[in-house]
């Protein structure tokens, strides 16, 4: 039941046939074939390797239960939508035959029939041609409703008439025809020339003339928890804070270091020395029930560490606890009065602070602001003199700032590391922006950039000459 790139490999019919529909582990797990059989799949890609292990069928059954509920979740919402379209035009609704769900099993059989999963860029890393589709790039979605389209009733009809009479065999040796010549090279055409959009959520933090209290946030000021402070900093200037954690978290006797009552602490190294995981974690468990201490049913412990937090004031201005800000709002790029490009990472928390003003405008009167971007906003940038490409804010910090096609799509983090991926990040300084002519364009709703060009346009509007 999977007919991914990740489930085939290069074998011996007969071996094949010996293994029928079980894991390699299952037909010669307890053979004497299984060592050299082991010793060759560890030279397999990851997304291969893992089916040669003991719990292959587990894993897998855990992943195809996932797909079963993901799949029952689209039929219901499938349902809907058709409900929804016959109440809006009744006249066309149920019965009449103008309203009907294409099945995304015929959708998938239609467009690997057709040929179209090579027409995305990477389709052999998604899949192939004659593979599943390259879910990795949002234009898929694009493909998914050509293909709908040219699904009719007589289509529909003629699929399931040999279904019903020779199953899934007979349903594969359907010929579908292209709807017109040259029907592959069109969509392509089309398809490579979509731009892909992303919703982006600025909030209104930065907006000016709204009422007091009526902006609204894009994302959460800060971190749930609460730190206190010692008053005490590190050698690079961060406040030593404290928090309480559970005894539980610690998994190593290195992590008592943290703990901040030193009669504690000395209890603790005493009841854990010389242990190390299951019975470090077992014997941790166990101290808050010992007699010999004073620290009888402690579970939770107060612990230091060198944070850079929020400071919250109360209504005298003093300083009584602290919060980590883990949300960035905006990455501002600045241009100095010497033509440099530095940025300047605001925080949410900053952002909604009444009155905020940014240190590097503080500290240069003169300097001019050139790009204020958020999450998922959009770049035109200009490599190295070359063509114009467009380019997504993936995440940003004060120390990286990381972009990607706009196109692409899956678990981007996991897939940057994955060294089989072609996909990689773009981390450009913002000085590398200046020289990539980088300037931010909008999309509009049918598709179309709107580049303002490079410098971004200085244009102020004229006045009528007086007279």
């Amino acid at each position: 039941m999977d007919d991914s790139n990740g489930n085939k490999i290069v074998c011996l019919r007969e071996t094949n046939r010996e293994k029928r529909k079980r894991s390699p582990y299952e037909a010669w797990g307890h053979t004497g074939r299984w060592d050299d059989i082991a010793a060759r799949a560890a030279q397999l890609p990851r997304n291969k390797r893992w089916r040669f292990e003991p719990d292959a069928m587990e894993k897998f059954r855990d992943e195809s239960g996932f797909q079963a509920r993901h799949l029952v979740d689209t039929q219901y919402l499938a349902r809907l939508s058709r409900e929804y379209l016959a109440t809006l035009y009744p006249e066309k609704g149920e019965g009449s035959g103008h309203i009907w769900v294409s099945p995304g099993r015929l959708t998938e059989m239609v467009r690997r029939k057709l040929g179209l999963n090579d027409l995305l860029p990477d389709h052999n890393f998604g899949g192939g041609a004659d593979q599943a589709k390259n879910r990795l790039d949002h234009r898929h979605h694009a493909i998914d409703a050509v293909v709908v389209a040219i699904v009719d009733r007589r289509m529909l009809n003629e699929i399931a008439r040999v279904s019903g009479q020779e199953g899934a065999e007979g349903r594969e040796r359907i010929i579908i025809p292209d709807p017109w010549d040259g029907f592959r090279d069109d969509l392509r055409t089309a398809v490579n020339a979509i731009t892909v959009s992303h919703r982006t959520d600025h909030g209104t933090a930065s907006k000016a003339g709204l009422p007091k209290g009526q902006d609204a946030t894009a994302g959460r000021l800060h971190n749930d928890t609460a730190y206190g402070f010692t008053g005490e900093t590190d050698a690079k200037g961060n406040s030593i804070v404290v928090r309480r954690v559970p005894l539980s978290s610690f998994k190593k006797l290195a992590d008592l270091e943290r703990v901040r009552d030193p009669d504690l602490k000395a209890a603790l190294y005493q009841h854990l020395d010389g242990l190390e995981g299951k019975a470090f974690e077992k014997a941790i468990g166990e101290f808050g029930d010992r007699e010999w201490h004073a620290y009888r049913n402690v579970r939770r412990v107060r612990v230091v560490e060198p944070l850079t937090v929020i400071p919250i004031r109360d209504r005298n201005g003093r300083i009584y606890k602290g919060y980590k800000g883990d949300s960035n709002y905006r990455y501002d790029v600045w241009e100095l009065p010497d033509g440099k490009w530095v940025n300047e990472v605001v925080s949410m928390f900053d952002a909604h602070q009444p009155g905020w003003l940014s240190g590097i405008r503080a500290a240069n009167p003169t300097a001019r602001k050139i790009l204020s971007l958020h999450r998922d906003d959009v770049l035109a940038i200009e490599r190295n003199g070359g063509d114009r490409e467009l380019v997504r804010v993936v995440k940003f910090s004060e120390k990286q700032f990381a972009v990607a096609p706009p196109n692409e799509g899956g678990a981007l983090k996991g897939r940057d590391a994955d060294k089989e991926d072609p996909f990689k990040y773009s981390y450009p300084s913002p000085n590398t922006l200046k020289a990539w002519h980088a300037r931010q364009v909008r999309i509009d709703e049918i598709g179309r950039v709107l580049d303002p060009g490079f410098p971004p346009r200085k244009a102020r509007r004229k006045t009528r000459k007086p007279g």
